[in-house]
């Protein structure tokens, strides 16, 4: 579906933008898949934690983070939102 699920940059901050219209708290799975999906954020991390264990996956185990210091491109996990505000983090989850 093009970018990071949302098919454009665009899109992405633009629901970004929408979810932070709607209420104080961010939370978006911008990519999702058979086994990963990333998150972009502004809630602590136990708070993405819960809310991706309410999320179906057809695993016994469900979504939890996953393991590792960094993203395949080296950033560190959760690495900082490059969107304004910059005050929201992408976690990388799997299943």
């Amino acid at each position: 579906m093009g970018f990071l699920g949302y098919g454009s940059p665009e899109a992405l901050e633009e629901a970004i933008k929408k979810s932070e219209g709607e209420q104080d708290d961010v939370f978006v799975i911008y990519a999702s898949g058979l086994v990963l999906a990333s998150v972009c954020s502004s809630l602590p991390q136990d708070e993405v934690e819960k809310r991706m264990k309410q999320v179906i996956t057809g695993t016994r185990a469900g979504w939890c983070f996953a393991k590792g210091e960094s993203f395949a491109d080296g950033e560190p996990k959760p690495s900082p939102c490059n969107e304004p505000p910059k005050t929201h983090n992408h976690y990388l989850i799997q299943c």
